[in-house]
């Protein structure tokens, strides 16, 4: 940086830097301050008018930067539009039933340059930048809701479940609900859904639901814990806060209250699940109902011929509703038909 006998101070070699790493962001920024007018006018192309006298004009050519002006001012409104057009994008993703293949895609696109809310030649955000700002948005909108829950929920239920996605990839997602003091809010929140990697033995189990819920488990703005262990504050906090557990009667998912006499445990092994089950005591245990009533129903339902008669009404009753469903289905003017009904019926309701 150097000042010039005019008075004016240089940034050497910054207007290549700008050039170079700020094209976008850069608009008449590698010239002084000066204003400039939004109009045309005759006087920016005719310096000296003709006099009445009848004086020849000085006509000059128009000055070679405002073409350029004009490319870094549309870049500059580019680059604002595919900004608000990203965060609306992630917004209604993340607080709709949308998929990121439902508005990232050449349909919409064009959809959107259709109706002129996007110049012809837009750069539209890729997927995987979608993606990125998808996950920070719901990393700090979760932060907020998990300070809110521990605001106005000091005891709360937990619940879990583990599933395989298409990738064969495993996931754990975790749930908490309650009911505040004063009885004005049921809380239903989801805290979080991880990457579960194998093992998944009770150990890992309950050391994976320590680590999701450990956000609303940390009290006075404690720092999170990495890793997560059956000790220290994230424990403390757990046997604190958390009243009961739900989860499927997989054997596995026992991981907080493992039976010791099991059969074919060793005396190591019976005395450890002994500690774990003394150390949870005050963790209340429930049974999934709807993981239960399938169970029931696999147990208790026979479609073969020699089936009882329970099962032979259930069967045919099944067998019903997929009719029912199939007759809908066949026909465009049955669902019209349909979604009509119901709209009718709600109106009444509402009446």
């Amino acid at each position: 940086m150097f000042v010039t006998p005019a008075g004016q101070v240089v940034f050497q070699n910054f207007q290549k830097h700008l050039l170079a790493h700020h094209a976008d962001f850069l608009f008449q920024c590698d010239r002084p301050l000066q204003i400039v007018s939004n109009q045309t006018s005759l006087q920016q192309f005719f310096p000296t008018t003709p006099s009445r006298l009848g004086g020849a004009a000085d006509i000059r050519a128009p000055p070679a930067s405002v073409p350029q002006s004009q490319e870094r001012f549309q870049a500059s409104l580019n680059v604002r539009l595919r900004e608000k057009l990203l965060k609306a994008t992630v917004s209604v993703i993340a607080h709709g039933p949308y998929v990121i293949s439902m508005l990232q895609n050449p349909a919409m696109e064009e959809f959107l340059v259709e109706l002129d809310v996007i110049p012809e030649g837009f750069k539209f955000p890729s997927r995987r930048t979608v993606t990125k700002r998808l996950d920070e948005f719901l990393d700090e909108e979760s932060a907020s809701q998990d300070s809110h829950i521990c605001e106005i929920l000091p005891n709360f239920s937990g619940a879990w479940d583990e599933w395989s996605s298409k990738q064969r990839l495993n996931y754990m997602a975790v749930n908490v609900v309650g009911i505040t003091p004063d009885f004005n809010f049921f809380v239903d929140h989801l805290v979080g859904v991880s990457l579960f990697l194998y093992p998944h033995d009770m150990p890992a189990i309950r050391l994976k639901v320590l680590e999701v819920m450990q956000p609303l488990l940390l009290t006075n703005g404690a720092a999170a814990v990495v890793p997560v262990t059956e000790s220290g504050p994230v424990l403390a906090g757990f046997l604190e806060k958390v009243s009961s557990l739900t989860y499927d009667g997989a054997a596995a998912n026992f991981a907080f209250s493992p039976d010791p006499a099991a059969f074919g445990l060793n005396a190591d092994e019976r005395t450890a699940r002994r500690a774990v089950c003394a150390k949870y005591r005050g963790v209340e245990e429930r049974r999934c109902f709807c993981h239960r009533a399938i169970l029931v129903l696999e147990h208790s339902y026979d479609d073969s011929p020699t089936a009882n008669d329970a099962s032979v009404l259930l069967n045919g009753l099944i067998k019903k509703i997929y009719s029912f469903f199939d007759l809908i289905n066949g026909s465009q003017k049955n669902k019209q038909e349909l979604r009509r009904v119901q709209e009718a019926d709600n109106g009444a309701r509402k009446i």
